[in-house]
């Protein structure tokens, strides 16, 4: 994990990917901190395909229903551009906090998705 987390941090998301897989392969689970490295490795237009191989990953082993896990998830796909998958992610997760709610205006904001993100300040007060 942390050679992960190292790789990200200095955008080598081919080599991050390769250990991640190398890991499996050894037969080690990463963990929500290594797949939290993972999708921030992942976090340009660039290596979206291999964030979303890191998703697919969360969802088979039952892990994308965590809360950190969904915020690590909207956050990779809204840096990566793409909207739709960022809202997916934020639909279907089963719980959602303050931060979710956040990650989602910033996201459409940025995307100039206005009308969206008032839509969620509007529930995040009415939830929160």
């Amino acid at each position: 994990s942390a050679m992960i987390a190292g790789y990200a941090w200095y955008g080598c998301v081919e080599k991050a990917f390769m250990l991640f897989l190398q890991m499996q392969q050894d037969g080690l689970k990463p963990n929500k901190v290594t797949l939290m490295s993972m999708l921030n490795a992942c976090s340009s237009p660039e290596a979206l395909a291999v964030g979303k191989l890191v998703h697919a990953h969360a969802c088979t082993v039952g892990i994308d229903s965590d809360v950190i896990v969904g915020n690590a998830l909207a956050t990779m796909y809204f840096k990566c551009g793409s909207v739709k998958d960022a809202c997916r992610v934020f639909v279907t997760m089963p719980k959602r906090d303050v931060v979710s709610m956040n990650i989602m205006i910033v996201g459409y904001s940025q995307h100039r998705h206005c009308e969206e993100a008032f839509e969620v300040f509007l529930r995040m007060q009415d939830e929160h």
